[in-house]
């Protein structure tokens, strides 16, 4: 089991299967097929954000060595 932890109420309502936005619905469909097949659960845990505030304060950094390659490269190096 995955406990997530999360300031924004909203995140748990779309990770359990439910938003009335396309992408965000897809997205949460992907995660629940992903923890279907490798046997996770994940339960949602929401937390005020000032209890939350080193998790969020890690989340602005800025990773200057993080990189990345073109969607299209990844695909024909995937396909490979």
């Amino acid at each position: 089991m995955i406990t997530w932890f999360t300031d924004n109420q909203n995140v748990g309502s779309i990770a359990n299967c439910r938003s009335k936005v396309p992408a965000l619905q897809d997205l949460a469909m992907d995660i629940y097929q992903s923890c279907l097949l490798n046997g996770v659960s994940i339960d949602m845990q929401w937390m005020p954000r000032d209890l939350n505030s080193a998790a969020d304060d890690i989340s602005k950094f800025i990773d200057h060595d993080d990189c990345a390659i073109n969607d299209i490269v990844f695909n024909a190096l995937d396909d490979l």
